[in-house]
């Protein structure tokens, strides 16, 4: 018996019944076909693996450099004045970012405009669908990591869902061998 056919991880299923085949009564003909589905599937999953992969080191990115802007804030909130920003300077010496200097602002992957940072201690976080919240730079760093978070919770729930499919394919692979 193959383990329960389902199009998505067991974390998402509200809703979804399970089904269980029993491939030792199959013919050949939808044997074969069964296991290209699954083959198939396992292409697409191990596809959306690679793409949140991608969107993980993407918030990675995006989170160590707010970090820096929340290093400079935190040194400003402790110390305040010139010992602050001496301490941000020796806990990240690229780190100090004032009003009025020059950056480069991101619109894709590719491209960046040129631009001015208008307040070190704000940044603006794309929560999807061209919406954007303003917050500080500690939050924005904590938004990012748990986005991160969440993207390796789904790549684990598809790594598994991998696993159940490979398992069906060897089964049904086997099961097809020794029929002839």
């Amino acid at each position: 018996r193959l383990p329960p056919l389902s199009p998505s991880p067991p974390a998402t299923m509200a809703g979804v019944s399970e089904r269980r085949i029993d491939i030792s009564r199959l013919p050949p003909r939808e044997l074969a076909s069964l296991r290209d589905t699954l083959t198939e599937e396992v292409r697409g999953l191990a596809q959306r693996s690679l793409a949140l992969q991608k969107v993980a080191a993407q918030y990675g990115g995006s989170g160590r450099a707010i970090e820096r802007l929340a290093e400079q804030e935190a040194g400003e909130e402790r110390g305040g004045g010139e010992a602050g920003r001496q301490r941000a300077r020796i806990a990240a010496p690229t780190a100090l970012f004032s009003p009025g200097q020059p950056v480069l602002v991101p619109l894709t992957s590719s491209m960046h405009v040129p631009g001015t940072l208008a307040s070190p201690d704000k940044v603006l976080i794309d929560v999807g669908t061209g919406y954007y919240v303003r917050m500080s730079a500690s939050r924005g760093a904590d938004y990012c990591k748990r986005k991160i978070d969440y993207c390796r919770e789904r790549l684990d729930d598809i790594g598994q869902v991998i696993a159940s499919r490979q398992a069906a394919v060897g089964q049904i692979g086997s099961l097809l061998a020794r029929r002839g």
